[in-house]
């Protein structure tokens, strides 16, 4: 027993052994750091009420004063029942602990305390990210190196008309290629059609690359492909649709003559220096 005692007073956990009556037992070195709980209130053997309010004195919790009586009676409640769902704990200090409740045998209660804050925090900015690259107005998915869509923000999922419960499935890209055939290229023929899905996985497999794109529905899509580093894909749908017509609007405008709508001058003059480079090229007239 001494044996075990001195061993759990080693690990870096908090540990809070309790019996039926949820009075403390033993508590390790690394709780009474955690709580900054004297040694001489430790060894009086607290109840787990006691130490709950020991850490509300210290302000320990990132809560109001008006949250703490509520907060108290709920997590005195769930080791009193036995409730083993984890709960994160994040402190004034900055900290973040995951308590979780294990029953013990004798009707007794473990509580271990495992400091999280490395993890929360990356957690946090995950979901900054997440949420970043949800709420752009540009496509975007994240494929695993098998080529499964891991993500697909909000963008994405309406394009490709995905419920949540198939997002959840992570499908894989190939299979929303064919998907009701929104990705093919306008104007294929049914032979192009058939092997638009193989082409582009290859593409992607290829690595890094971008290509333009017009959809059945007279869209022009700007695709950027990205190489991860565990090996999967990052894809970018840009909206390209204005730019394009824009530009053709003023090529329009710079090479016809707004009264006649004929060819103008500047048109000639530059198929004229393209008809001369390709017969310098080839030395030969086309």
């Amino acid at each position: 027993m001494l044996a075990l005692r001195a061993s759990l007073d080693q690990i870096p956990l908090g540990i809070l052994l309790l019996d039926s009556e949820l009075k403390a037992l033993f508590i390790n070195r690394a709780f009474r750091n955690m709580w900054t709980l004297p040694d001489a209130v430790a060894d009086r053997n607290p109840t787990f009420t006691d130490l709950m309010h020991h850490g509300c004195k210290i302000t320990a919790y990132e809560l109001s004063d008006a949250q703490l009586d509520a907060y108290v009676a709920d997590r005195v409640r769930r080791v009193r029942v036995g409730d083993t769902t984890p709960i994160d704990l994040r402190l004034t200090n900055g900290d973040v602990v995951r308590c979780q409740c294990t029953p013990l045998p004798d009707g007794g209660r473990m509580v271990s305390y495992t400091p999280v804050a490395d993890i929360v925090r990356a957690s946090d900015k995950l979901k900054v990210l997440t949420s970043a690259l949800e709420n752009v107005e540009d496509g975007v998915v994240l494929l695993d190196g098998d080529l499964n869509a891991v993500f697909l923000n909000r963008k994405m999922r309406e394009f490709w008309e995905l419920s949540d419960d198939e997002v959840a499935q992570h499908p894989s890209y190939l299979s929303l290629l064919t998907r009701n055939r929104r990705a093919l290229p306008a104007g294929s023929t049914p032979e192009q059609a058939r092997a638009f899905p193989a082409k582009r996985i290859a593409e992607i497999k290829a690595g890094d690359h971008k290509r333009d794109v017009q959809t059945p529905d007279g869209r022009n899509i700007r695709v950027h492909c990205t190489t991860m580093p565990n090996g999967g894909r990052m894809l970018t749908f840009v909206d390209v649709t204005d730019l394009v017509r824009n530009a053709r609007q003023l090529e329009v405008l710079a090479t016809t003559d707004p009264l006649t709508g004929l060819y103008n001058r500047r048109h000639f003059l530059t198929a004229m220096d393209a008809e001369w480079s390709r017969f310098q090229h080839y030395y030969c007239p086309s």
